[in-house]
């Protein structure tokens, strides 16, 4: 898990401004031991401008779902004495100026006010103007440190998304916490194999049509498609600039879903990988072997690796050819099995140098012998079709499937809103709500009265002092599936729980 945990603030960690309202906290850990040392840096900072989440809720081209931005931070500071000058041998900060280093912006709306995170994340760079002037801080939110991380996870079965984003998570050694919604469903089986943490955790968060992110305060988050949506807050007409922007509803329109589902096959145990080199073993020594497993030609998990037995697996030889004495008995092997691979190791217990003349391993693969393809028409298609085609590579249930593109169909063929507004002056609103956080939205000069999840987050100060912070939030509409009825036991029609009606309050 996380090597931070909550942090408490003192006020004297906030710097003096004329205006009380807004004090800000900018913490770097300058000694990279994972912990930040109490040293406030946002007394020298003179401008900001950050942003994190998604500019579309789908991919432009309707090619499945659009990748997370990496959330960013620019921060303008002071460096009237050179303190962030990495040539600077006198500095305070000498020898600790480097890329890579934990950072965290807080902002706290008035003494004895509420604490609020705006971004925690990596130290990517540090941009200097002139040698005594200005630098800039590059900050990038926790999705850097993952996109940056290969994992290797072995072979799971009947694991739970927020399971395998854990797993994830810990092999990438996620210096943050995370937060994980439950399921919902079970994935049959699971592992994966040098892929980036961050491309991992997307593809098993899409595959349930499930949201993942990194919050303000740096968590890692899942929330399961079945999460509760009610609002945080209300925002009004009042409360924001009029410059509302709407895009027209068909940028984000889709009337044709085309959905593929990956189920996987266990096969009959067989022999995976075959040795076909003959390697020589001198007296005491240990050879390593890594052994692929394959299935059809291609690279595939496997299930009961057999650990490899005397003369059936293996055989040695005084003879490269095998015409020499038998040296099986001679040799002892240790395996150590991961996802699409084994480790093997041999040991030649003999005097003499032996030739490992055979060598085997077996085992249940596991293929994807051919996608399901699901295609669902709606409203307009024949006309003009506007296509979202989705690869679902952990999506293994074909009834799960089927009723994820019902579900996408029914919410992206209709006129949905998405608006974009602007809020100043107001840290409860500006503040207080992070990504994917529900609100209830009514403008009354556009007709909108709905809730949203919030997409993307921005901030920019418009004075140097922080006093004056405009905050652009980016909405995305949120679905309700239609429920026609609840449930009635002994009636028919309206007794199929789960299928036809589900559980009211």
């Amino acid at each position: 898990m996380s090597r931070y945990g909550t942090f408490k603030y003192g006020s004297a960690k906030y710097g003096a401004s004329v205006n009380p309202n807004l004090l800000w906290a900018l913490e770097v850990d300058w000694d990279n031991d994972g912990v930040f040392d109490g040293s406030n840096d946002a007394v020298r900072v003179t401008g900001l401008r950050s942003e994190r989440g998604d500019q579309y809720f789908i991919s432009g081209d309707g090619r499945g779902f659009e990748s997370h931005s990496i959330g960013n931070a620019i921060i303008t500071l002071d460096n009237y004495d050179g303190r962030y000058d990495p040539y600077n041998a006198t500095g305070p900060l000498y020898g600790k100026l480097q890329p890579g280093l934990l950072v965290r912006l807080w902002v706290r709306n008035g003494i004895g006010g509420t604490d609020y995170p705006i971004i925690a994340g990596v130290l990517q760079d540090i941009k200097p103007y002139g040698r005594t002037g200005t630098v800039d801080f590059v900050i990038e939110d926790g999705w850097r440190w993952l996109s940056d991380r290969d994992v290797s996870v072995q072979l799971q079965s009947d694991v739970y998304a927020d399971d395998a984003i854990s797993a994830v998570a810990n092999a990438a050694n996620y210096p943050w916490e995370y937060e994980l919604d439950s399921g919902p469903e079970l994935i049959k089986w699971w592992w994966t194999s040098g892929k980036k943490a961050k491309a991992e955790i997307e593809d098993v968060a899409n595959s349930g049509i499930g949201t993942v992110f990194i919050a303000a305060n740096g968590k890692l988050k899942y929330y399961s498609r079945q999460r509760s949506s009610d609002p945080k807050m209300t925002i009004r007409e009042g409360e924001i600039l009029k410059d509302v922007v709407i895009p027209q509803p068909w940028e984000f329109q889709r009337n044709i879903v085309r959905l593929s589902v990956n189920p996987r096959v266990v096969q009959s145990s067989q022999v995976m990988w075959t040795l076909y080199d003959k390697p020589l073993i001198s007296p005491d020594e240990t050879i390593t072997i890594w052994a692929p497993f394959f299935f059809g030609g291609a690279r595939v998990p496997a299930t009961d690796v057999v650990t490899p037995e005397i003369t059936t697996d293996y055989t040695a030889n005084a003879a490269a050819d095998g015409s020499g004495d038998d040296k099986t008995a001679q040799i002892s092997v240790s395996i150590s099995i991961f996802a699409e691979t084994a480790k093997i190791e041999y040991t030649n217990n003999d005097a003499a140098t032996v030739y490992l003349t055979f060598a085997q391993l077996r085992g249940k693969p596991i293929n994807a012998p051919s996608m399901s393809q699901i295609i669902k028409d709606g409203t307009g298609s024949a006309s003009r079709p506007r296509v979202l085609e989705l690869n679902l590579p952990w999506q293994q249930d074909y009834n799960t499937g089927v009723n994820i593109a019902e579900y996408l169909l029914d919410f992206l063929q209709g006129i949905q809103f998405f608006p974009t507004v602007l809020i100043e002056s107001r840290p409860e609103i500006q503040f207080g709500l992070d990504l994917y956080d529900v609100v209830s939205l009514k403008l009354d000069e556009w007709g909108v009265d709905a809730n949203f999840r919030i997409g993307k987050i921005t901030h920019k100060f418009l004075k140097s002092t922080g006093q004056h912070v405009q905050t652009e939030l980016k909405l995305f509409p949120v679905y309700v599936p239609p429920v026609p009825n609840y449930w009635y036991l002994g009636t028919v029609g309206l007794s199929e729980l789960g299928a036809t009606t589900y559980l009211g309050v």
